[in-house]
């Protein structure tokens, strides 16, 4: 059981090249998890792949997701990987692991992600075309504004409770008013990816994509942030747009202290890793030794 834990926890990171280095026993895997999991359960499996990576500690800056939403989809698919690897495929596992290690079940478990993440996509292109037919061009166009605005709708929740946590309140007149502002300056550090319209994930693999994904979102909210002062004070009143300041300025020092944390030596980074994926493996209750035996 801690050779599986070990691999679920490397298949949320796995790159995309790693299933093309895999042998025929993860093929056969990869194979056998897919057709024995519905499009539902993969869809699930997919949204527990990530958003085990947006809580990790050194990118969960970067998303909306909470630990309570990996605790619901662990428990979910806690339950799938059980019923995959000990009742529908157990005679591939073993072939896999024995034959080829561990690096044949994160690539099985790659596999089934990836065409979990194909059959999304796909699934979007038709409901937009259905969403198109339906509505008509006016309020198809309504419905997709409304639909892009959702990161700063999101967003706006947090920004109140900060504000009144200095005394601050944002009434809903005044909210309507900071919305669109927010959306023109791109301000806003939510994202979610189970909608219709919602970005692909990005999940940042080793420090170098960390990094940039980390550095790409400060410079949006950095930028956004000038123009916001500069075009709200007519529009806000002074203690709302100082409060929508101080937020903002916030947020980016966390990116600073995710930057820098991204940065640590190599042997602190690993510990910090290690810990994480004993956390993961926890909520789906998957038992650990104390003294683990290296894998083969």
């Amino acid at each position: 059981m801690l050779h599986l834990a070990r691999a679920l926890a490397l298949a949320i990171m796995i790159s995309p090249s790693l299933p093309a280095l895999a042998g025929p026993n993860a093929d056969a895997l990869g194979r056998c998890l897919t057709d024995n999991t519905t499009g539902k359960e993969r869809k699930e499996l997919a949204r527990w792949i990530f958003i085990a990576m947006a809580t990790h500690p050194e990118i969960r800056q970067l998303s909306a997701a909470v630990p309570s939403d990996l605790e619901q989809a662990s428990k979910t698919t806690g339950a799938l990987f059980t019923r995959l690897l000990a009742e529908s495929c157990p005679a591939e596992m073993r072939a896999a692991m024995q034959n080829e290690g561990a690096q044949a079940m994160q690539a099985a478990f790659g596999t089934l992600g990836q065409v979990a993440m194909q059959e999304l996509m796909s699934d979007r292109v038709s409901y937009d075309g259905e969403m198109r037919a339906m509505l008509g061009p006016k309020r198809y166009e309504e419905y997709r504004a409304f639909e892009k605005s959702k990161p700063y709708r999101y967003e706006m929740p947090e920004i109140v409770a900060f504000a009144s946590k200095r005394n601050v309140s944002i009434d809903e007149p005044t909210q309507a008013t900071l919305l669109p502002l927010l959306q023109e300056f791109g301000l806003h550090n939510s994202e979610t990816w189970e909608g219709p319209y919602d970005p692909r994930p990005r999940p940042g693999v080793g420090p170098e994509q960390g990094l940039a994904l980390i550095d790409e979102s400060s410079a949006r909210v950095a930028a956004g942030l000038t123009k916001f002062q500069e075009n709200a004070k007519a529009r806000l009143p002074d203690k709302v747009r100082e409060a929508v300041l101080s937020y903002f300025d916030q947020m980016l020092k966390g990116f600073d202290e995710a930057r820098r944390m991204m940065l640590l030596p190599p042997e602190v980074a690993r510990a910090r890793e290690e810990a994480h994926i004993k956390e993961q493996m926890k909520r789906l209750g998957v038992e650990q030794p104390e003294n683990p035996k290296p894998d083969l």
